[in-house]
């Protein structure tokens, strides 16, 4: 998710593109937070990811997207984000989305404290079935074909 502070939007590793519009003290060894403007290609999917602060997602406009993001107990919830809508998605919980009804989406994500690259994880299918056993066809649907090992197949 590593976007500079500029007018271009750049694709990013979870699937989708992002630029970022605001750093909280910069100065300091990370930021108290970061805001991005995000887009979702219609049809496109952000891969299953955990990041190590809190995000805020705020649907601006565009398409319905559909989160999946896990719970502490460790089941997982489903989240439906239309114009207007908006989620929390705590740090350390995986999550992954899919743009639903054909649009591209549009969103603001606001990361407290501020987003480093060392605090992203990204997910092979390994990991998410070894963490989510009973849930692997859930995860399935928002797995890009990149995020598979050549034995998870």
């Amino acid at each position: 998710m590593k976007c500079e502070e500029e007018n271009t939007f750049k694709p990013i590793a979870e699937g989708g593109s992002c630029r970022r519009i605001y750093t909280a003290m910069p100065d300091q060894p990370r930021p108290a937070a970061t805001a991005i403007e995000y887009r979702l290609p219609a049809g496109g999917r952000s891969a299953p990811h955990s990041l190590d602060a809190d995000e805020l997602w705020f649907h601006l406009g565009g398409g319905e997207v559909e989160i999946v993001r896990s719970e502490q107990d460790g089941n997982l919830s489903r989240i439906r984000l239309r114009p207007g809508g908006h989620c929390l998605l705590p740090a350390g919980c995986v999550f992954g989305a899919r743009e639903l009804s054909g649009q591209e989406a549009h969103f603001g994500c606001v990361v407290v404290p501020g987003y480093e690259d060392a605090g992203l994880q990204l997910y092979t299918a390994r990991q998410l079935l070894q963490r989510f056993p009973g849930s692997w066809a859930i995860w399935a649907d928002f797995m890009p074909a990149y995020t598979y090992e050549t034995d998870d197949r």
